[in-house]
């Protein structure tokens, strides 16, 4: 089977093996555990620009993420102190890419209605009639899937740690490099929820601490996983590198320029003062009435509040 992958993202993972055998070749196991301190700071700032934020998370993640799973267990004596490492490291991981999947998700329903790129789409039901359809929606196409895997399956033949037998389980594909078309503004949303999607995978990648046991550090399964999360980040770094190109084509418009560069602090306290206007209205109404205009404003306060 033939697989199409895009020159962006053939070099992205290839730099990505690097950075990872690197990495290995460097590992002291007293080094594992990462401070939180050097990403809570970004997590919870709100002096900086959306834009600037999402390019330091995305930065950090992949640090992170390398310095985490950049390891050999075969080659660790104490298997307790570096589960204790897994665990530290994968509290400040799921903590970057909950806020990533924030970030996105304010710019998916509020930023890009803002600056008229995306139509007004009505808000989600309060009570939908197939829950079920919202939850198992997909944007992520037979062919961004088969690229994924294909990437899995080519990290396990360059990253040096990574047994190779475990090819064997795997289908073996040609990777045909494609160039990639331009990516034009009107797409940012689509690059935007496959972004998500592929974050939310990522997100189930990563366990919570307290579900990290020893079966994680076997080496089969070890390897499966820490193959799986490069794909995953790979995936996620080529459609930012496509936002970021869209973004930049964006602030060439003076008025949309000035929009993206507003510091989260005053998104957050402008989505509060229309809010405030519009609870103002209601309370002097004799019968309360939360219309639309009410559950956008609503809807969008909280996706800023989550910046």
């Amino acid at each position: 089977m033939r697989v199409d992958i895009e020159q962006s993202h053939f070099d992205i993972y290839k730099k990505l093996a690097g950075d990872i055998n690197n990495a290995a070749a460097r590992f002291r196991i007293k080094a594992h555990k990462i401070s939180p301190r050097a990403y809570e700071k970004l997590i919870f700032s709100t002096s900086i620009s959306v834009e600037k934020k999402k390019k330091g998370l995305a930065r950090h993640l992949h640090e992170a993420l390398v310095k985490t799973f950049s390891v050999d267990p075969r080659k660790i004596k104490s298997k307790k102190e570096l589960l204790g490492g897994f665990k530290n490291n994968l509290m400040v991981l799921r903590a970057m890419v909950d806020k990533l999947r924030s970030i996105n998700h304010y710019l998916e329903e509020s930023f890009l209605r803002e600056i008229g790129v995306t139509k007004k789409t009505p808000l989600p039901s309060l009570k939908p009639k197939k829950p079920q359809k919202i939850l198992t929606k997909g944007y992520l196409g037979k062919k961004d899937l088969e690229s994924l895997e294909h990437v899995a399956y080519s990290l396990i033949e360059k990253v040096i740690f990574l047994d190779k037998k475990l090819l064997e389980g795997y289908k073996r594909g040609e990777g045909r490099i494609i160039k990639e078309k331009a990516v034009e503004t009107r797409h940012i949303g689509d690059v935007l929820k496959k972004e998500s999607e592929i974050l939310m995978h990522l997100e189930a990648k990563l366990p919570p601490p307290a579900k990290v046991k020893p079966a994680l550090l076997k080496n089969q399964v070890m390897h499966h996983w820490v193959a799986r999360i490069f794909a995953l980040l790979s995936g996620f770094e080529n459609e930012y590198k496509k936002e970021s190109m869209i973004f930049s084509k964006l602030k060439k418009n003076e008025e949309i320029r000035k929009k993206i560069n507003r510091k989260i602090k005053h998104i957050l306290k402008e989505k509060e003062k229309l809010l405030r206007v519009k609870e103002q209205r209601a309370l002097s109404m004799k019968t309360l009435k939360i219309d639309n205009e009410w559950r956008l404003m609503f809807y969008q306060f909280n996706a800023a509040a989550r910046l």
